[in-house]
C-alpha cells in the first residue's frame, strides 16, 4: 500500500493550530501571523516526528519560482544513448543546480522541431522554471525567438547566429593553433575540422579552420566536393574516433587526420594516430556559475548576449607525431 504523505493539516491537527500557523512557522514567515515562540518550537517538532516534507512543486506555484531546470540536449537520430559529451554536460548541470537548490529534468531531442515542442509544453505548464538547451545552430532561430518571449531564465550551450540571445560556447585558440602547427610541419595547405551533421540531408559537415571566434560552430560549413576536393593537401581534424571510423567506412581519405576526443575515450584511440584529448566541459559549467545562476537566484540577467569562455592549455593533452 502506498504510504500516505503527512501535511500541513496533519502538523495542524498535532499541535491544535491552524494550518495558517503551520505554513507561517514551516515558511519562516512567523511575523505575518500571532505565533508563541512555545507554537513554533511545537510546530517544528510535530514536522519533524511525521517526517513532514514541503510540496516542493505547489509551493514553488504559489511563488510563481519553480526549482526545476529542463537540461534540453541533443542525441543522433535513431541512436538509443546520447554521446560522451552530452552525458558529462548532463551530470555537470545537475551538480551544479543541485549545489543551489534546484533539480533538473532532462529532455533529449533529435531536431530542432521536437526540441521546440517540448521546451512549449514543459513551459506553457508551468512545469519548469529555466531553460539549459544546445542547439542545432544552422536551425535555431525559432528556439531562440521562443527563449527569448518566454521570460524565464534560460541558457544556450553554443553560439547561434541570432545575435541578441544569451549563450555560452567555448573559445578554442589553443587547439585552433596546435592543429595549424601541425598542418604546416606536414606541408598541409588547409585544416578542414570534419562533424556529424544534425541536418537530415546531410550526413557530415565540413568547416574549415581558424573557426571565427574560434568555436566550430561558427564556421560556415564547407560544401563537402570542395572539402574533398584537395585531400591530399588538408589536414582533417575529425571530432571524435567513431567518427573517423565512419569516414574509413564511407571510403573518405584520412591519411592526414588528427581525432578530437574526450579524455575519458582515450584508451580507444590508437596511439599511433595524431589526437587531441580534451577535457572542456568544465569551462561550459564554470560559465553556467557565473551567468545562469545568479539569474536563477537573484532574477537578474546576465549584461552580455554571447559569452566566449577562455579554454586554455590545460583542457587539452596532444599527441602529435610531428
Amino acid at each position: 500500500m502506498k504510504p500516505s504523505r503527512c501535511t500541513l493539516r496533519d502538523v495542524a491537527e498535532r499541535c491544535g493550530v491552524s494550518t495558517a500557523v503551520v505554513s507561517a512557522v514551516l515558511n519562516r514567515r512567523e511575523g505575518s501571523i500571532a505565533c508563541s515562540e512555545r507554537t513554533r518550537k511545537n510546530v517544528l517538532a510535530a514536522a519533524r516526528e511525521l517526517n513532514y516534507v514541503p510540496n516542493v512543486l505547489a509551493r514553488s506555484i504559489r511563488k510563481k519560482s519553480v526549482p526545476l531546470v529542463g537540461v534540453f540536449l541533443r542525441k543522433n537520430p535513431g541512436a538509443r544513448i546520447m554521446n560522451r559529451s552530452m552525458v558529462n554536460i548532463l551530470s555537470a548541470s545537475a551538480e551544479v543546480l543541485n549545489d543551489h537548490g534546484y533539480e533538473t529534468i532532462f529532455v533529449p531531442f533529435q531536431d530542432t522541431a521536437s526540441q521546440l515542442a517540448r521546451m512549449e509544453s514543459l513551459v506553457s505548464m508551468g512545469i519548469i522554471g529555466g531553460v539549459v538547451t544546445a542547439v542545432v545552430t544552422e536551425d535555431s532561430s525559432a528556439v531562440c525567438d521562443f527563449l527569448k518571449r518566454a521570460e524565464l531564465p534560460y541558457l544556450i550551450l553554443g553560439n547561434p547566429p541570432v545575435p541578441d540571445v544569451y549563450c555560452l560556447y567555448g573559445a578554442e585558440p589553443v587547439l585552433r593553433d596546435r592543429c595549424l602547427e601541425l598542418a604546416s610541419r606536414r606541408g598541409l595547405t588547409r585544416c578542414i575540422a570534419v562533424q556529424p551533421s544534425p541536418l537530415p540531408e546531410r550526413k557530415y559537415l565540413f568547416r574549415a579552420m581558424p573557426f571565427p571566434d574560434d568555436y566550430i560552430w561558427s564556421a560556415p560549413p564547407v560544401p563537402e566536393e570542395q572539402a574533398l576536393g584537395d585531400a591530399a593537401s588538408t589536414l582533417f581534424v575529425v571530432m571524435g574516433m567513431r567518427l573517423l571510423r565512419r569516414l574509413t567506412a564511407d571510403g573518405f581519405p584520412c591519411e592526414n587526420a588528427v581525432v578530437v576526443d574526450f579524455a575519458d575515450e582515450k584508451n580507444n584511440i590508437p596511439p599511433e594516430l595524431d589526437a587531441v584529448f580534451s577535457d572542456t566541459v568544465s569551462v561550459n559549467i564554470r560559465g553556467m556559475e557565473d551567468l545562469f545562476v545568479p539569474w536563477l537566484l537573484d532574477g537578474k540577467c546576465p549584461e552580455k548576449y554571447h559569452n566566449a569562455i577562455p579554454v586554455g592549455e590545460e583542457c587539452f593533452e596532444f599527441n602529435f607525431h610531428f
